[in-house]
């Protein structure tokens, strides 16, 4: 069997290195993954980290994203003819991931789509993400749901192509990390730990700033900045200069830093998912979540970017003791396994 596993952003690089690695159980079996360019920098550390060779690099010139579409739609499409893959992998709910489906199913490759059923129903929210996988949902073969959640929104859609409840393969990636020598603990310990990054949130950052700047005065924090020039304008303007700051961490660090703190104020989807596997509560700066597992479990707060909802969630986590004891939502650690042993035997090479 031949599958490429298309890349494009660090989150899909740390969700789908469970199931290339999971590919090594079976020896028919031919993986290569494919780098769309929609994130370079950022993303070649962690291709390392997660022990991902790169096939294929896709060269992409233009600054836009939107521009980016038909750059990667022709390449892929280039590649995919001349190798003629079995199945085509995306994760989530980047561009990559919509226009490497697209691209796919014009050409009649079967697409498996890994943590799919996730929605808001607010094509705004998140924007482009909510409207990027509901398509994909449209064209895939196989749906790896990540929860029973995502499983009946999918059977309620009627989407054509198989329905898995498999997990989600950021356990997985979790449970590696531990285990990892890179993994160290923190010695600069925070009691709270935040990034934003949303563009539906970048407007309102200064009610978060404001909320922030009121829990350090009882707190030790630190903000993850996030590349985004709007996002660090708003901090310069709002965050206090008293309140630590750090650029972009790795993702062993990031690991570090959830591990010992005491709360997550977060708009990141991602961190969602990996805050149960830390034991750590977060606090989540949107209107809309597509994860309300978290916060069906007692261990996330949706606030919205409200000043004081985010302070008397903070509170309420901070104090609360049940956590500890609270099964974690998305999944066991062994997604990346089922995935391959399902593509594997469902493309009758067993």
């Amino acid at each position: 069997m031949k599958a490429h596993v298309v890349i494009g952003t660090r989150p899909e690089a740390i969700k789908l290195a469970p199931v290339v690695w999971a590919f090594n159980h079976f020896p028919q079996s031919e993986v290569k993954v494919v780098l769309s360019g929609q994130h370079t920098d950022l993303l070649s550390p962690f291709l390392v980290d997660f022990l991902l060779p790169a096939w294929k690099k896709l060269e992409i010139s233009e600054s836009e994203l939107v521009l980016k579409l038909g750059s990667i739609n022709q390449q892929l499409f280039q590649v995919w003819q001349k190798e003629k893959p079995h199945v085509v992998i995306v994760q989530g709910d980047t561009t990559t991931a919509m226009m490497a489906a697209l691209t796919a199913a014009y050409l009649k490759i079967p697409v498996a789509h890994v943590e799919a059923g996730l929605r808001t129903y607010n094509m705004d929210r998140p924007f482009p993400e909510e409207m990027n996988r509901q398509i994909i949902s449209r064209v895939a073969s196989w749906h790896f749901v990540p929860t029973k959640k995502a499983l009946n929104q999918l059977n309620q859609e009627n989407v054509s192509g198989r329905i898995h409840l498999v997990g989600n393969t950021v356990v997985d990636a979790i449970q590696w990390t531990k285990q990892s020598s890179k993994f160290q603990s923190i010695e600069d310990k925070y009691d709270i730990v935040v990034t934003g990054h949303r563009r539906e949130n970048i407007a309102d950052l200064q009610e978060v700033c404001s909320a922030i700047n009121t829990l350090a005065k009882d707190h030790s924090v630190l903000w993850i900045e996030h590349p985004n020039p709007e996002v660090k304008a708003m901090l310069d303007r709002h965050l206090p200069n008293s309140i630590k700051r750090t650029s972009p961490v790795d993702y062993f660090t990031m690991a570090g830093l959830m591990h010992s703190c005491k709360l997550l104020i977060t708009d990141s989807g991602g961190l969602q998912e990996e805050a149960p596997s830390w034991g750590v509560p977060v606090v989540v700066t949107r209107d809309e979540t597509e994860r309300p597992e978290l916060i069906e479990s007692g261990l996330g707060i949706l606030t919205g970017t409200d000043q004081e909802k985010i302070l008397q969630a903070s509170k309420e986590l901070l104090e609360s003791t049940k956590r500890e004891s609270i099964k974690n939502p998305f999944g066991d650690g062994l997604a990346g396994f089922r995935i391959a042993e399902i593509l594997h035997h469902q493309l009758n090479l067993s």
